[in-house]
C-alpha cells in the first residue's frame, strides 16, 4: 500500500529583495512587482509491503532557481527529524525569476537575503507538516508523450559557441507525467511533471514562476479538487525554450499554456495503472574531476579586473582550505513507482547525459538536476573542447578553480550506468 500526504505553501519573499538568474539585474535592486507566486510544492509517502516494513520519503519541488549549499543539510535533517522520513529530496525547478538563495554564487547572480531564507525554511517545514496530515492511500498512474517547447541552445559561431537556438543539437521532448489518485474517492490528488527545459523566458525585474509554475497553476484548475501538480526539472543545462526566450511575461503565459495543454493530452490519452510502487532508495557520491588548479601568481594578477573575473581570482585567494581538485557530485535516487524513478543531482547537468540514463534504464529512470544543492555545470568532453557559457564561461560565476576535466565525462556516464542497472533490477 502506498501512501501519499501533499501539501502547496507560498514561499513569494514578502517584501522586495533582488532577484537571482540574470546578470542584467546587477543593481536593480529589489524586485518591483509579482508575475506568478512562487510555491512549493511536497509531496510525503509513505509504503508498506506484505510484511509490514514501511519505507518513506519527501519531495519538495520549489519555484526556486536551485537550493542553496549552505542550507541544504541542515533543512534536509530537520525534514527527516519532523516526520522520521529516510529520503529527502529539495528540488528546484530553475526559474530565472525567484530571489537567490545560494550564497556561493557570484553576485552577479543576485545577492542572498538571510532572512528570506529563513522565512523558506520555516515555510517548507509548516508544508512538510501539513502534507504528513493529509496521508491517505493512493494508486498510481504513468503516462508519456511530447513537448516541443525544447531546443538545444548551444550554437557554433565564427567567434566559438554562443546561446542561440540550434535545432540540430541533442534535445529531450519527452513528458512524463505520474498520476496519484486517491485509493477512497479516485479523485487526483497529486500530478507530477517531468520535462527538461530552461525557465528562461523572461528576464524582467518581476517575480514569476515561469512557464513551469504556470503551467502547474492551470494543471492545478483544470483538475480541481484540491489536485497538486508539481514539475520537476530535467537535465536541461543546455536547452532552452525554442519559442519566447527573454520574450517576457506574454510568452511565459503562452509557454505554460502549450506546456499544460501537452501534459493534458497525456493525461487524457496515455495513462497506465502501475501494479505496484517501492519507495526505494539510493545515495551516491562521485568526485568529478577538474583541469589544472590556477596558479597564485595569475589569481593575484586579477584581483583588480572589473566584473566577475576580478570577483572569480577574490574567492579562489580567499579560501584558507585551499583549491579541491574535483568536486562532489551528490546523488540521490527515488523509486517513486514500478518503471519510473528519479535520479536527483545537485548540478546543471547538460541534456546529454538525461538522454543517457534514460536509454541506459530503458526510460525507467529520469534525471532530477537543481536538487540538493549546487556544483555547477557538468558539460560532455566535446563541450570543453568547443568552449561557451555551459562549459568555461559559467565555472567563473559559479567560483569552480577550474572547469570539469575531459574524463568527468566517463565518470559520470559510468555512474549513471550503474544507477540504471541499480533500479531497472529492482523492478
Amino acid at each position: 500500500m502506498l501512501l501519499m500526504g501533499t501539501a502547496k505553501v507560498n514561499i513569494t519573499p514578502n517584501q522586495p529583495i533582488p532577484l537571482g538568474g540574470f546578470a542584467s539585474r546587477l543593481g536593480l535592486g529589489g524586485f518591483q512587482g509579482i508575475s506568478h507566486p512562487l510555491y512549493a510544492r511536497i509531496f510525503c509517502l509513505e509504503h508498506s509491503d506484505a510484511s509490514g516494513k514501511s519505507t518513506s520519503a519527501v519531495l519538495v519541488s520549489a519555484d526556486l532557481l536551485w537550493w542553496g549549499n549552505q542550507m541544504v543539510d541542515g533543512l534536509k535533517q530537520r525534514i527527516r527529524e519532523l516526520c522520521h522520513v529516510e529520503t529527502v529530496i529539495l528540488h528546484g525547478t530553475h526559474t530565472h525569476s525567484g530571489p537567490q538563495i545560494w550564497d556561493g554564487f557570484s553576485e552577479y547572480g543576485g545577492s542572498i537575503d538571510l532572512s528570506y531564507i529563513a522565512e523558506l525554511e520555516t515555510t517548507v517545514l509548516q508544508g512538510v507538516k501539513a502534507a504528513m496530515s493529509d496521508m491517505e492511500p493512493v494508486t498510481v498512474e504513468v503516462g508519456r508523450g511530447v513537448c516541443d517547447i525544447a531546443v538545444n541552445r548551444r550554437s557554433a559561431a565564427d567567434d566559438g559557441v554562443q546561446i542561440a537556438s540550434n535545432s540540430n543539437g541533442p534535445v529531450d521532448h519527452e513528458l512524463t507525467v505520474l498520476r496519484y489518485k486517491s485509493a477512497l474517492d479516485k479523485r487526483t490528488k497529486a500530478v507530477l511533471v517531468h520535462y527538461t527545459c530552461h525557465p528562461v523566458v523572461t528576464a524582467d525585474n518581476l517575480i514569476s514562476s515561469e512557464f513551469t509554475g504556470v503551467a502547474m497553476e492551470e494543471l492545478e484548475q483544470s483538475i480541481g479538487n484540491g489536485a497538486i501538480c508539481a514539475y520537476l526539472q530535467g537535465a536541461c543545462g543546455d536547452i532552452n525554450p525554442h519559442d519566447g526566450d527573454m520574450g517576457g511575461d506574454e510568452q511565459v503565459v503562452m509557454l505554460g499554456h502549450r506546456l499544460a495543454n501537452d501534459v493534458n493530452k497525456v493525461l487524457v490519452e496515455a495513462m497506465s495503472p502501475v501494479g505496484s510502487v517501492n519507495l526505494r532508495a539510493m545515495r551516491m557520491r562521485v568526485a568529478l574531476p577538474l583541469q589544472g588548479l590556477p596558479e597564485r601568481e595569475y589569481l593575484e594578477s586579477l584581483v583588480d579586473e572589473p566584473g566577475v573575473m576580478g570577483e572569480w581570482s577574490r574567492k579562489l585567494l580567499s579560501r584558507q582550505e585551499g583549491l579541491p581538485a574535483s568536486m562532489p557530485l551528490e546523488m540521490t535516487g527515488l523509486a517513486l513507482a514500478e518503471g519510473f524513478s528519479v535520479l536527483a543531482m545537485n548540478a546543471e547537468v547538460v541534456v546529454a547525459y538525461g538522454l543517457h540514463l534514460k536509454s541506459a534504464s530503458n526510460k525507467a529512470v529520469v534525471p532530477l538536476a537543481y536538487s540538493d544543492g549546487m556544483i555547477g555545470y557538468i558539460p560532455t568532453a566535446r563541450q570543453l573542447e568547443e568552449g561557451g557559457y555551459e562549459p568555461i564561461d559559467s565555472t567563473y560565476y559559479f567560483g569552480l578553480p577550474a572547469p570539469f576535466a575531459p574524463e568527468a565525462e566517463g565518470v559520470l556516464r559510468e555512474v549513471l550506468d550503474v544507477v540504471a542497472r541499480e533500479f531497472c533490477d529492482a523492478t
